[in-house]
């Protein structure tokens, strides 16, 4: 016995079964499309996200560049600010004629 008192009772059921079967292939099918479609987007973002690191790293350098400026005007501003005290001092001093 197959389990089923009537033919069209197994006829049915294989036909639930069968259109069972074409659902779940058609969201398997909209299931690759979804991927490739995540797939691309994973990819633009991949790519956005590169170009943003060069752009970060750019400022970085630039931010560098920027310190190793004011460490330098810095140092010459000390040294402008010793020889004008050096200067004043020497101003000061009354002459030894």
């Amino acid at each position: 016995m197959n389990g089923f008192s009537d033919p069209q009772e197994f006829w049915n059921a294989l036909a639930r079964l069968y259109d069972g079967t074409l659902e779940l292939r058609q969201s398997i099918q909209e299931l690759r499309h979804s991927t490739a479609d995540l797939r691309q987007v994973a990819e633009l973002h991949q790519n956005s996200i590169e170009k943003l690191t060069l752009v970060a790293t750019a400022h970085e350098k630039r931010i560098d560049y920027t310190d190793i400026a004011n460490v330098a005007l810095q140092e010459e501003l000390r040294r402008i600010h010793a020889e004008l005290q050096a200067i004043r001092q020497r101003l000061d001093r009354p002459n030894s004629n």
